[in-house]
């Protein structure tokens, strides 16, 4: 890939993810920087760098989000648990049983790729 135009590099999304679809194998990524001009090289830099923050700061507010929300998902679905219990029936097993499926998708749907890569 040639990364000789203007235009590509304005499209900061784009070239962040075609350099993290390359990061992975060290000679494709040496060549896709390899590709870009001298005087595009400091501009490509910053635009990776702005990139890999927005995308850090973007995975950490839907992180504590995602936590803030299935923790009380969670408190929701303990108390009738706990009253289920105590009056021996079954209409709020249901609800924890959907409440705790739900649970645990969200938080496999969130987490997959950092529970994939170790």
């Amino acid at each position: 890939m040639s990364v000789l135009d203007e235009e590509y590099l304005k499209n900061t999304r784009k070239v962040y993810n075609d350099f993290c679809n390359q990061a992975d194998n060290y000679r494709t990524s040496k060549d896709f920087i390899d590709n870009i001009p001298i005087e595009y090289l400091a501009r490509y830099r910053e635009i990776i760098l702005a990139e890999h923050d927005s995308c850090i700061k973007n995975d950490e507010a839907v992180r504590n989000f995602v936590t803030s929300v299935l923790l009380s998902a969670f408190v929701s679905a303990m108390v009738p648990a706990m009253i289920s219990l105590e009056i021996q029936t079954y209409k709020f097993v249901i609800p924890f049983i959907i409440g705790m499926i739900w649970t645990v998708v969200v938080f496999l749907m969130i987490n997959w790729n950092y529970i994939g890569k170790y």
